[in-house]
Parts: C-alpha cells; sequence; structure tokens
C-alpha cells in the first residue's frame, strides 16, 4: 500500500491567493464605497426635496456635510464631492470625486466616483 502524501496542485494555491488578495481588496476598499453610498444618498435627498430657491450653494453643500455627519463621517468635504451646477430651483448635483486607497507597500487602489457617461478628465 503506497503512502499518499497531502501536496497542493499548482492552480488550488493560485486560487487560494487570489482569494486572499481578493479579501484584503474588499476589506480596503469596502469604506470607500460606503462612503460614496452616503455622498450619493444626501444627494438623492436634496433632489427628491430640493432647498429653497434661495438657499446658496453654501447652504446645500451645509445640507449635505450634515447629513454625512449623521452618518458619522466626518473626513469628507462635500465641497470636493458633489458639483452643483444651475441656480435656484434648476439646480443639479453630480458626484464626482476619486479616491485613494492605500493597499500595501507601495500600492494603492484609485477609485473613481463618476456619473455613468461622464468621461475622466485626461
Amino acid at each position: 500500500m503506497k503512502k499518499q502524501y497531502g501536496r497542493v496542485s499548482f492552480l488550488a494555491a493560485c486560487g487560494v491567493v487570489s482569494l486572499g488578495l481578493a479579501l484584503v481588496i474588499s476589506f480596503k476598499a469596502g469604506p470607500a464605497y460606503m462612503h460614496y453610498w452616503y455622498v450619493k444618498s444626501a444627494v438623492e435627498e436634496l433632489q427628491l426635496s430640493p432647498p429653497r430657491a434661495s438657499a446658496s450653494n453654501a447652504d446645500v453643500y451645509r445640507q449635505i456635510k450634515r447629513h454625512l455627519q449623521d452618518n458619522a463621517i466626518y473626513d469628507l468635504n462635500p465641497e470636493e464631492l458633489v458639483t452643483i451646477t444651475g441656480r435656484g430651483d434648476r439646480r443639479q448635483y453630480m458626484v464626482d470625486y476619486d479616491v485613494r486607497v492605500p493597499m500595501f507597500f507601495n500600492a494603492d487602489i484609485m477609485l473613481s466616483f463618476r456619473p455613468e457617461g461622464v468621461a475622466e478628465d485626461s
């Protein structure tokens, strides 16, 4: 009777490494996506119940910041995240920003949060 040794094939090892890498990326990038969802929900709230026509853009940014702080996000600046175009009742809000997430050593992941169909500046 031959003795069998527990060996791992190369493909199984590659699968385990890629699964581990996917987990590390998801744990590191997860908070950035959560922040994006909170910013997006603040903008959607503005679209459902728009501010008064007499409210300035600074008032709108304060409202977004208040929404983020209600969700315990204090390190994001709404002026850098949301672009407001138009005036009064015809305002449009667009979430458009980039986040750099450090992974390990000198490797980073760059996440771009833009509306669909908007090309990135080169």
